[in-house]
């Protein structure tokens, strides 16, 4: 019993003194207000300062606001501490080492804005003010003005307790009628005009994580300046009052219920359970296809430390994930192979760029790629021939930025079916038969949809109403089974006995580059070794293992085709830089700007969100 005793006493001696270990260890902030005020000038430009209210728990050295970006422009961002009504500027910085307290940043790029502030908090409460401009906030109309913008971002993973908001508006407001605002989603709060008729005020409460808030106000286009800037407002030559009136008041809906007949009822149920059976049917029939058309069995396990043979990198990636189109990443990679191959180099510059109103602003880093006189080899895929002639036709020498996004965009898009040919046809790595028949498949469920809900509409308007209803079961039905095989269309393909061996030693490697990039010693590999693993590291989704093992192992991307702008610069950054600024060209490419739909909320101007660490 005394040695219980003494074990439970120990026990509690350890805990009372790591718990204080514990709780210090523990970090977690929370929102207690933020106050937004808008100020819009008769030019149409928008002025914000932005309070928020920060209390920390534990220590906190960073927190930062996103804004995405639009056909809006932000501008002239600063940042304070405000602490017993005084306002404490902070300094703008650019690429600060560390979290420097009293400073900020404010950066740009394709999605958003960022504006990120360091200081030091512990166990206190903060507010800061962050303030910007907006050029080309407001949509103004030939009648009326437009001011649609979130006040608060739905990214934001804590709750804010209490919201309050003024818009100060560019004249007195003579009419309320004449002046229309909305607060959306609904939330608890309300929004009304002060009673010096000058602004717009609201407030909010126990607004949730992740819920966004957007106020909208439309007022008369005299209370702005006759002419106006378009650098400063978007002007749309057209009446907009009515437009938007229509979209955003809400629809009444009044319907009402009608009680089912007994054969109402027995004809639903029957046309659910004939609905379900047919959807029955339809993953029956998926099943038996998929099963049919499954790839063959290969014993053994892989172990693979060498790099694929001679294949193209957009082959090895079509046939690793069994597909019909390459990623920006194995055109990347097709790049750095025709450089290994000594057809161009690479070469990193710090160039200038054009800014806002055609000033210049800092330097910037490109990649200038420059074709060399070597021979074409007659040995070389058609897919990658065809990528070297389009280099070549971009000229001697270019920078990566100069190319266009729809030039990228037809180059991937007349990549893909040259590669998809040698890997499903020539070398018929890939069975798609299975996949053919599934294609069949969606055709005719898609057609039996159709048809039965055009019936079953037709009927019903002729007073059928059972035949009508029964077709109308069937047709959702089918058209789901044409959606669930369109999902599977591609899960049909077979891999052929070697192509699936193909794959999986090509698994097989990648799990190696990863194992490698754990090893505390890395094998005396030759240089040519460890670009063939860069390269295909890319599409293996291993470029990173491979590039930071290659680095502990002496290999430099300048040794084979790179020269960056400084000797010996780490090989990881310079690759991601090229690969970066390579993806983002040809997804834009492929990325179409959204559309402004109010009703739907969330599409005005604003905010994504923010947060603190």
């Amino acid at each position: 019993m005394r040695f219980f005793n003494l074990t439970l006493l120990a026990f509690f001696l350890l805990v009372l003194l790591f718990l204080p270990t514990v709780w210090a260890g523990d970090k977690d902030f929370y929102l207690d207000e933020a106050k937004v005020y808008y100020e819009i000038d008769p030019d149409g430009l928008v002025s914000v300062v932005n309070e928020i209210t920060y209390r920390f728990s534990g220590s906190f050295s960073r927190a930062w606001l996103d804004i995405p970006t639009g056909e809006y422009e932000i501008l002239d961002a600063q940042v304070s501490e405000v602490a017993e009504g005084k306002a404490q500027p902070y300094t703008r910085v650019e690429n600060p080492r560390g979290r420097p307290p009293g400073t900020y940043t404010f950066t740009r790029d394709a999605k958003r804005y960022t504006i990120t502030w360091f200081y030091r908090a512990e166990n206190e409460t903060k507010t800061f003010r962050i303030e910007y401009k907006i050029y080309r906030g407001i949509k103004v109309y030939d009648d009326v003005a437009d001011f649609h913008w979130k006040v608060w971002g739905g990214e934001w993973e804590r709750g804010l307790p209490k919201l309050w908001l003024e818009v100060l508006l560019p004249s007195r407001i003579q009419d309320p009628n004449e002046v229309n605002y909305w607060l959306h989603p609904s939330i608890k709060g309300e929004i009304s005009i002060s009673k010096d008729h000058q602004k717009v005020i609201a407030y909010g409460e126990d607004i949730p994580a992740k819920q966004w808030v957007e106020v909208r106000i439309v007022f008369p286009r005299y209370y702005l300046q006759k002419d106006l800037d378009p650098e400063r407002v978007i002007l749309l030559k057209e009446s907009g009052r009515d437009k938007i009136l229509q979209r955003a008041e809400p629809q009444s809906q009044g319907e009402e219920e009608e009680e089912l007949s007994a054969l109402e009822v027995f004809v639903g149920w029957t046309g659910l359970l004939s609905g379900l059976s047919l959807l029955g049917v339809g993953i029956g029939y998926l099943w038996m296809v998929t099963r049919r058309h499954r790839d063959p069995e290969i014993e053994g396990v892989f172990c693979e430390e060498q790099p694929p043979e001679d294949i193209p990198p957009a082959w090895v990636e079509m046939l690793i994930k069994k597909s019909s189109s390459i990623s920006p990443d194995a055109v990347v990679a097709s790049i750095l192979e025709l450089a290994e191959k000594g057809y161009l180099k690479i070469q990193e510059e710090e160039v200038k760029s054009k800014g806002l109103f055609g000033r210049w602003s800092r330097d910037r880093s490109d990649f200038k790629i420059i074709l060399t006189d070597k021979p074409e080899d007659p040995d070389l895929s058609r897919d990658t021939k065809f990528l070297l002639d389009w280099l070549k036709s971009q000229g001697k020498e270019f920078y990566l930025s100069d190319i266009g996004r729809e030039e990228l965009k037809d180059l991937k898009d007349t990549l893909e079916p040259m590669a998809a040919e040698a890997v499903y046809e020539g070398k018929k790595w890939i069975d798609r038969e299975g996949e053919l028949i599934i294609g069949k498949t969606v055709k005719l469920w898609l057609l039996i949809g159709a048809i039965s809900i055009l019936l079953g509409i037709l009927l019903a308007s002729l007073g059928l109403f059972v035949g009508g209803v029964m077709l109308l079961f069937i047709g959702p039905p089918a058209l789901i089974n044409a959606g669930i095989a369109a999902l599977f269309k591609s899960k049909a393909r077979r891999y052929s006995h070697q192509g699936k061996v193909l794959a999986l030693r090509r698994r097989a490697y990648g799990d190696y580059l990863a194992q490698l990039f754990l090893e505390p010693r890395i094998p005396d590999y030759p240089s040519d070794y460890w670009w063939r693993a860069v390269k295909y590291g890319l599409v293996l989704g291993r470029s990173r293992e491979a590039l930071v093992a290659g680095g502990r192992g002496h290999f430099y991307l300048e040794d084979i085709c790179f020269s960056p702008l400084s000797p010996g610069k780490d090989p990881l950054s310079i690759l991601d830089s090229f690969s970066s600024a390579f993806r983002a060209s040809v997804d834009s490419a492929y990325t179409s700007p959204s559309s402004d739909s109010f009703d739907v909320g969330g599409d005005g101007g604003g905010r994504g969100g923010g947060g603190a660490d």
